[in-house]
C-alpha cells in the first residue's frame, strides 16, 4: 500500500518579513499536523492533442517549458479527442476517454493543438493557440491570491490496483459561490507514435494523459462554496496503465462562469 499527500495552502504572509500574524486554526487545512505545505494560485492547462497531429508535439513542448518555468504552479492535462486522436493501423493505442471527448465537445474544437488556461476566455474565445499559453499563465501567476485552498491525499492499493482519494477544500469569501470539483487520473512516460510535422516519431513519449474521472462525468461534483468540504473517491485503474506512471489532478472550478479557481497534482508512486 502507497500513501502520498500533496498540499495546497493558500496563506496570506509574505515570506522574508521579520515578522508574521499567527494563521487561526480554522483559516488553514491540516491534513497532518507535520505535513503542511505553503503554496500558491495554480494554472491549469487543459492541452487537446491528438497522436496523429503534425503540429502538438510543439503545444507539448511549450507546456512542458511552463512546468520547468513554474513548477507545480503549472498543471497539465493532456486530452487525446478530436479527428487525429483516433486510432489507426499506425498509430494503434486509443487514448481517448469518455469524459476527455465531453470535455472536447463542450469547447467545440476544430482545429489542433489548442488549450484552454483555467477555463478562462480570451479574445472571447476558452481556446487558446500554444504560442500565446506562455504569456497567458505569467500574467496568471502574477498574482499569487486565491481564495480556494486544496488538500488531497490518496492510497494506491495495489493488490487491488485500486486508488482511494481524499480531497479536502476550504473556501474564504463573504458568499457563497457555485463551485464543483474534478479529480482525474493522467499517465506519463507513455512510449508510442506520434506525428511531427512530415515525420512520424515512433518512439515519442505522451505525458499527461487524462485516463480517466474519480466521479461519474467530466464536471465533477458539488462542494461548499464557503467554507471547508470534504470529498472521498475510490477508483479501479486499468489494467494497461501503469500505476507508478500516473498522477491524480484535482482542481476546483465556478460551474456559472467555468472558471478554474486552483488545482493540484500529485503523484500516485
Amino acid at each position: 500500500m502507497k500513501t502520498n499527500y500533496f498540499f495546497i495552502i493558500i496563506i496570506s504572509f509574505l515570506i522574508g518579513v521579520t515578522s508574521c500574524d499567527v494563521i487561526p486554526p480554522d483559516d488553514i487545512i491540516t491534513p497532518s499536523s507535520d505535513s503542511v505545505i505553503t503554496g500558491k494560485r495554480v494554472v491549469l492547462i487543459e492541452e487537446f492533442t491528438g497522436h496523429r497531429c503534425p503540429n502538438c508535439p510543439k503545444a507539448a513542448a511549450t507546456a512542458s517549458s511552463l512546468i520547468e518555468r513554474y513548477g507545480d504552479r503549472v498543471v497539465v492535462i493532456e486530452i487525446h479527442a478530436g479527428i487525429y486522436a483516433r486510432p489507426s493501423s499506425a498509430f494503434p493505442p486509443n487514448y481517448q476517454t469518455t469524459v476527455g471527448n465531453e470535455i472536447h465537445n463542450y469547447f467545440g474544437l476544430s482545429q489542433y493543438p489548442k488549450g484552454v488556461i483555467n477555463r478562462m476566455k480570451f479574445n472571447d474565445s476558452f481556446l487558446v493557440d500554444f504560442e500565446n499559453w506562455g504569456v497567458i499563465v505569467d500574467d496568471i501567476l502574477s498574482d499569487d491570491n486565491t481564495d480556494v485552498q486544496i488538500a488531497s491525499s490518496t492510497v494506491f492499493f495495489s493488490d487491488q490496483n485500486t486508488a482511494k482519494l481524499t480531497v479536502k477544500t476550504n473556501v474564504d469569501g463573504d458568499e457563497a459561490l457555485p463551485l464543483s470539483l474534478c479529480a482525474f487520473v493522467l499517465e506519463n512516460d507513455i512510449i508510442s507514435p506520434q506525428t511531427n510535422g512530415s515525420e512520424v516519431i515512433e518512439d515519442y513519449v505522451h505525458n499527461h494523459v487524462l485516463r480517466a474521472s474519480f466521479t461519474e462525468d467530466a464536471w465533477g461534483v458539488p462542494v461548499a462554496g464557503i467554507g471547508r468540504d470534504e470529498k472521498q473517491f475510490t477508483l479501479t485503474f486499468d489494467k494497461a496503465w501503469v500505476a507508478e506512471n500516473c498522477s491524480i489532478v484535482v482542481y476546483v472550478y465556478n460551474t456559472e462562469t467555468l472558471e478554474v479557481l486552483q488545482a493540484a497534482a500529485m503523484d500516485l508512486e
